[in-house]
């Protein structure tokens, strides 16, 4: 579900390593999502709150991870703000417990729980990193995984490839797969028996590497 913008507050830049340009850091919050480009940027995206009215929030931050250069280990560690969750154009409902994994240098999110809207949530959006910008994808034939917030997301092709997998949340243990050039899911694996939501996942081959449990795509 998108919300319309309220008006410009920021110019995204992917490329900007001004210190405080749009604040040293974050809001403190729960429940965000992360995930990690190849060349060591740390994303952060959403999460509920912490402080004030504790509200649910759609902005998008990325953390320097790479080191000033091959001779020493300092890291840059520079926050830049890509998104205020706000503006310019159409972007999520502000959520908490989604899954985001980086395909292509783009940012997919899928799931989580909306307060705005009372329950879980089923849609996928991508976040141009290069852009600033959010789309929300509405998959071909309409066949989509049920809401969930809680889920495990992964890449099995590692960020260069076209496809993302989504495992469990919410007491699930399914596996669903999207092709990011055809716009369409595929269920792997049928929900059968109760798992543990929030796992976190990694990629090593065409498996589905959960924090608890493996499930092989093979």
């Amino acid at each position: 579900m998108a919300r319309a913008s309220s008006g410009a507050s920021v110019t995204p830049n992917v490329t900007s390593q001004v210190r405080d340009r749009f604040g040293t850091n974050p809001g403190g919050r729960a429940g965000h999502a992360g995930c990690a480009t190849a060349d060591g940027r740390a994303i952060v995206v959403g999460g509920r709150s912490t402080t004030g009215d504790r509200m649910y929030l759609a902005d998008v931050w990325e953390l320097d991870l790479r080191r000033v250069n091959s001779s020493t280990t300092e890291r840059r560690m520079v926050w830049t703000m890509l998104h205020d969750g706000v503006s310019p154009g159409m972007v999520p409902s502000g959520r908490s417990g989604s899954a985001a994994v980086v395909v292509r240098g783009d940012v997919y999110v899928f799931g989580g729980y909306s307060s705005a809207l009372r329950g879980d949530l089923d849609d996928l959006w991508v976040f141009n990193r290069t852009s600033g910008s959010w789309s929300e994808l509405s998959p071909v034939d309409g066949y989509k995984p049920p809401g969930r917030s809680g889920a495990s997301v992964s890449a099995p092709e590692g960020e260069a490839g076209g496809a993302l997998v989504v495992y469990g949340g919410n007491g699930r243990n399914d596996v669903w797969e999207y092709d990011v050039d055809a716009n369409r899911w595929t269920m792997i694996k049928e929900n059968t028996a109760s798992s543990m939501s929030g796992v976190g996942s990694a990629r090593m081959g065409a498996t589905v590497i959960l924090a608890i449990f493996v499930a092989s795509l093979a």
